[in-house]
């Protein structure tokens, strides 16, 4: 076997390097935690991606290609029966996010939560956001704005059950609320 890569070889490679994290920490929302289904989804999108690295070489574009492929394959898998609450919550922890942005999640169907995390998270272009999710504008702008609206609602519904001085912080949760909060207005505290 000959130690020359191929251009392509190497462009594969940087491929993977380029997405390969990121993807797989996408894929960990989505799948509420569950690392087996989310290492699976990932790592098939990334050996597609490979083999198109030449077609998909915009940073962007083929960054909302690969979490297409990636939501198309957590739709067509079931949740590892293995895996604990336990374990997809030591998951998403490992990652950041909060206790508010967990229970949060787990109220979103998966597309929503590929909406959430696409849109408000990594800050995807509403466009991009559609090819993510596999519709037009309109049913990314409905995804996302839906998804936001249930996000908001359940993290002030667990918010409101602390003590305040147990209302704990993180920067995944900080960051989508944060972005929330822009985008629908402040929170008004009915009286």
């Amino acid at each position: 076997m000959s130690n020359d890569l191929t251009e392509t070889d190497l462009l594969r490679a940087a491929f993977r390097d380029l997405h390969g994290a990121r993807l797989h920490g996408f894929a960990l929302l989505v799948a509420e935690g569950d690392r087996t289904r989310a290492a699976h989804a990932a790592s098939t999108a990334l050996a597609a991606g490979a083999r198109r690295a030449v077609e998909l070489r915009h940073p962007e574009r083929a960054a909302a290609w690969l979490r297409r492929r990636a939501l198309t394959e957590l739709k067509r898998t079931r949740a590892s029966p293995h895996v604990t609450p336990v374990e997809r919550h030591a998951a998403l922890v490992g990652i950041g996010a909060a206790e508010p942005a967990i229970a949060a999640l787990a109220e979103l169907t998966q597309v929503r939560r590929a909406a959430l995390v696409a849109g408000l998270v990594e800050r995807f272009a509403l466009t991009d956001v559609a090819t993510i999710l596999g519709t037009d504008l309109v049913g990314a702008q409905r995804a996302l704005s839906g998804a936001r609206r249930e996000y908001l609602t359940a993290t002030s519904q667990w918010m409101q059950n602390l003590p305040s001085a147990a209302i704990p912080g993180g920067a995944l949760a900080e960051r989508v609320d944060q972005v929330a909060s822009r985008a629908v207005g402040p929170r008004r505290i009915d009286a």
